[in-house]
């Protein structure tokens, strides 16, 4: 039997997300979730559902984040708070034979071209977007987005609610702290605390 699948954000990155997952078989794509955007209104062929909680529960099964903003993604998971509702994680079919070393959260999405080695853990909810790659002994935390293009060395530890920004390379064993986000095109050559900011070649703080 199909899961009934919603995608949570029907802006840019959830309609390049429904156009290969709804060809999946193991899927019945039924819509998006939108807080901005009014239930009955339609987004690339599908319908935009009542965003009520008790309306999500009682109408989908599984549920997926079209969304690259972390602190969006977290705020969006507490307020929901749903019970009995599913987190698939959901690989692009361009990605194949996952090394076994490599352990995957719940909800998380991996998009197309996307190059995984081995011995990586991705923390739950996160996204890597098209064409990303992540080197051994990476651990990505929760809710982290790891946006087109960036390059992930090897032995990096990044934190919960991170975003690397598109051509962002971070290189071999850097430390990553929680709520960070890495400027496109950004080189992080030194570890980087909690909460900061950092863009250009080599990153720095603004």
């Amino acid at each position: 039997m199909k899961l009934p699948l919603a995608i949570y954000g029907a802006g840019g990155l959830g309609r390049e997300l429904s156009t290969w997952i709804r060809r999946k078989e193991q899927y019945d794509l039924i819509g998006f979730i939108d807080d901005n955007i009014a239930p009955g209104e339609e987004r690339a062929g599908l319908p935009v559902l009542d965003t009520h909680p008790s309306a999500i529960a009682k109408n989908i099964k599984g549920l997926i984040f079209g969304i690259a903003e972390p602190v969006v993604k977290q705020a969006i998971f507490q307020r929901l708070a749903l019970a009995g509702v599913e987190f698939p994680s959901i690989m692009h079919d361009s990605i194949h034979d996952l090394d076994e070393s490599i352990t995957v959260g719940e909800g998380v999405v991996i998009t197309q071209g996307v190059t995984l080695t081995r011995d990586i853990v991705i923390g739950d909810h996160a996204i890597l977007n098209i064409n990303s790659t992540v080197g051994h002994d990476v651990r990505l935390g929760d809710f982290t987005s790891i946006m087109p293009g960036a390059n992930i060395s090897g032995n990096v530890q990044i934190g919960p609610g991170t975003l690397v920004g598109s051509g962002a390379v971070i290189l071999q064993g850097i430390k990553i702290g929680s709520n960070v986000k890495v400027g496109a095109g950004a080189v992080v050559t030194k570890n980087i605390p909690d909460g900061e900011i950092v863009v250009g070649i080599p990153a720095r703080r603004i």
